[in-house]
């Protein structure tokens, strides 16, 4: 018999057992919003992979998840530690990743030997080893840093608005999210199989067009219009909006999200009528397109005066359609993880009347995504739906030297600049974090304008740079020095502010809350840097006036847009 040993457990007291409690329930959601993301576009997650420990080429280590889809792999590593301790996690994971992505076909050999649901997927799939492609993710809850994703050769970091992003994606979309999901993923979806082969159909589909000639189209030289039939299958595959809450690049994403109670209406629709809308979508076609003649020789565009039928071949390649009008009649036609006969049917019919807009070959990208966004604003602008955080989005792309783009430039750059940090909300499906419309219009557009006493320009000391913006010369590397010294100097201020208050407070408002952040405030804040600039208070070497007086300041009595009072008040307490 051995000796019992010496030793006593820790007992819990109410209050630690009800945080442990809320902690693993944290962690369950955590894992839950990955899961769903995959299970929703169609992937299968394997069993007995969570919580299998194994030692691998010298590395001991585990996994979360590994999802597959035909003859995709997805391994998968969550994590929720806080930033002091994901440099440690992700260094620990790093190395078995590294291994992983060196050769996955390898460690599926070895993996299906310690765990069971790997094997039997393993063992019964449809594809050759060669055929097996396959990515890395990486979930954190905050933001790793670069030095550390350095240190990783090719896993993706799904970054906690992705991670929102295509949540909801999956939730309105659903199987049809796939293709999206493969860009994210680096994966080529001309490699994914389906059904157990890979396709090898022909490089692009034809369609019965009608070409508008160059000068009824009032067009810039160049670009070619064409309305055709399209199957809504063919444009989710190929499609890609620029959604500003997307995971590309911030800047270029102006498009609203999907919304899934108007794709939910739209689908209704379709399964009561049992027929298609009949307005016309809008959509950009990339240059590669072809244009032939009835006898396949290529259409000679200079020759055509009058609309003209010819065949359209559009490239068999995802992400190459633009959706600029008519996103959600599109994703109605969405591929559910539950076969739905009525929408089925309709998915794969030539039954979507499209404008479509092919750009002219010379077009750089850059230049491409200011002509979509033109174009959006253009049919867009006018509309409800179009709110003022997409107009302003959009005029960053289309004029970053207009004064509404230079503060949103700022807003975006004051996100990630301590001590607004992870305060701003950057997209739509931030929640819990603080709106930034009113706060570009009516805080920084004011403080960031190119005249007047009372803005940012006026401290500034780069007078050569100062000329030729006022002289309206378009320099990127002097509107570059000008949001540099506008970040920089309104993060100092807000941090003296944040010191005078104290950290404590320096927190989103809640009710019940001593938390003083929100709209008004920073507005406020915003409106008092102004006035103490056209007072002298601020100069334009950086100094700042004593702002202990307001420590004791009560923000919270201000409500909605009450920031200028809250301004006045402040500026009275300042010598």
């Amino acid at each position: 018999m051995s000796k019992a040993k010496n030793s006593t457990k820790k007992i819990l007291t109410k209050e630690q057992k009800a945080a442990a409690k809320l902690e693993k329930s944290r962690e369950r959601a955590f894992t839950q919003a990955h899961r769903k993301i995959f299970e929703r576009a169609g992937f299968t997650r394997l069993s007995d992979v969570d919580g299998v420990h194994f030692d691998y080429k010298g590395l001991k280590s585990e996994l979360d998840d590994i999802f597959v889809f035909e003859n995709v792999v997805v391994f998968a590593e969550y994590t929720r530690s806080g930033s002091g301790n994901l440099g440690t996690h992700a260094k620990g994971k790093s190395g078995i990743h590294n291994k992983i992505a060196e050769n996955p076909v390898e460690f599926l050999d070895f993996f299906s030997k310690n765990s069971s649901g790997v094997e039997e997927w393993y063992s019964n799939i449809q594809y050759t080893k060669k055929q097996i492609i396959s990515a890395i993710i990486y979930g954190t809850n905050d933001a790793l840093e670069d030095h550390h994703k350095a240190l990783f050769n090719s896993s993706k970091f799904m970054s906690t608005a992705e991670r929102a992003y295509f949540r909801s994606l999956t939730n309105s979309i659903k199987r049809s999210a796939r293709f999206e999901l493969f860009e994210y993923l680096g994966i080529d979806p001309q490699r994914v199989g389906e059904k157990g082969t890979i396709p090898t159909t022909l490089p692009s589909d034809p369609y019965d067009a009608l070409l508008l000639p160059e000068e009824q189209s009032h067009f810039p030289a160049g670009f070619t219009v064409v309305s055709f039939y399209v199957d809504p299958d063919a444009l989710l595959k190929r499609a890609y909006v620029l959604r500003k809450n997307g995971w590309r690049d911030g800047l270029r994403l102006y498009q609203r999200l999907i919304i899934p109670s108007k794709i939910s209406s739209i689908r209704s629709h379709l399964k009561d009528k049992k027929r298609v809308f009949a307005n016309n979508i809008v959509v950009t076609i990339p240059p590669d397109a072809r244009l032939v003649c009835e006898d396949g020789n290529p259409v000679n565009k200079q020759k055509v005066c009058n609309p003209t039928p010819v065949k359209l071949e559009i490239p068999r390649k995802s992400n190459t359609i633009g959706i600029i009008d008519g996103q959600h009649r599109i994703f109605s036609y969405y591929e559910d993880n539950i076969p739905e006969p009525d929408i089925d049917k309709f998915r794969s019919q030539q039954n979507l009347l499209a404008t479509g807009l092919i750009y002219p070959a010379s077009m750089s990208v850059s230049e491409r995504e200011r002509f979509e966004a033109g174009l959006f604003l253009e049919i867009n602008s006018k509309q409800t739906s179009a709110g003022s955080d997409i107009i302003q989005a959009i005029w960053t792309v289309l004029d970053p030297f207009r004064a509404i783009s230079v503060a949103r430039l700022v807003l975006n750059r004051l996100s990630e600049t301590a001590p607004l940090k992870g305060y701003l909300a950057r997209t739509s499906i931030d929640a819990g974090k603080i709106k930034t419309a009113s706060i570009v219009s009516f805080g920084l557009q004011p403080l960031t304008k190119r005249s007047g006493e009372d803005s940012l320009f006026h401290l500034w000391s780069e007078e050569t740079a100062k000329n030729r913006l006022k002289a309206g010369q378009r320099n990127d590397a002097d509107l570059e020095a000008y949001l540099d010294f506008s970040v920089q100097t309104i993060a100092t201020f807000l941090n003296h502010i944040r010191h005078a208050v104290g950290s404590a407070k320096w927190k989103i408002a809640a009710k019940n809350e001593t938390g003083i952040l929100s709209v008004t405030t920073i507005n406020g804040l915003i409106i008092l840097m102004r006035k103490l600039i056209a007072s002298g208070k601020i100069t334009a070497m950086g100094n700042f006036p004593d702002l202990s007086p307001l420590s004791g300041f009560d923000f919270n009595v201000y409500k909605s847009s009450q920031y200028a009072d809250m301004a006045n008040h402040m500026v009275k307490l300042i010598k």
